[in-house]
């Protein structure tokens, strides 16, 4: 395997409410996940969320990074993510039609 060039995903949120942080992180790395999915990048599970949290006086304001490699739509949508050069599959499973 040749080696992978690692894509920076992020997102910059501001809120009112210092209590939201949890529920709010979670959230947001869930959707930044899907969207790197969607783009056909499957996220690099040896490297950490970056999150870093700013007052600025009125409100609250978090950076969130994540990193993916591109592996193409399908096998990101198959995978939870990319670890020591490999693909991780889903732990759960996928939805098939029954007949």
């Amino acid at each position: 395997m040749t080696h992978k060039h690692i894509r920076r995903f992020q997102v910059n949120v501001d809120f009112l409410d210092d209590s939201d942080i949890i529920r709010i992180r979670h959230q947001y790395e869930s959707l930044l996940t899907d969207k790197m999915r969607g783009k056909g990048y499957a996220r690099v599970l040896d490297i950490d969320t970056a999150f870093s949290i700013e007052f600025t006086g009125e409100t609250w304001k978090f950076l969130m990074t994540l990193h993916g490699v591109y592996v193409g739509k399908r096998k990101a949508e198959q995978c939870d993510g990319w670890s020591q050069g490999k693909l991780i599959p889903r732990s759960t499973r996928q939805h098939t039609l029954s007949r």
